[in-house]
């Protein structure tokens, strides 16, 4: 594989087993790196050793979306693509 450091991959389910492991990969071969946290109110979202994670957190109402949900996503996304 190519040098990923312009590239911009969403894996879905890279919170663990094959797709954590091909984020991990992706990140060892230059995906765009930039680690910490941001604070958002219906999604978790961390970035950490060049993976970013995005989790769906409102479990009271079965993780459905909402307006602000979608918001949070696509400040997410923006976040890592600015990495």
């Amino acid at each position: 594989m190519a040098n990923s450091n312009t590239k911009i991959a969403i894996v879905t389910g890279a919170g663990q087993g094959i797709g954590r492991a091909i984020a991990r990969v992706l990140a060892e071969r230059g995906a765009g790196r930039r680690d910490g946290t941001m604070n958002f109110g219906d999604i978790i979202y961390t970035k950490e050793d060049g993976i970013a994670t995005i989790t769906i957190n409102r479990p009271k109402v079965l993780n459905a979306f909402r307006g602000e949900t979608v918001d949070e996503m696509i400040a997410a996304f923006k976040d890592s693509h600015d990495a």
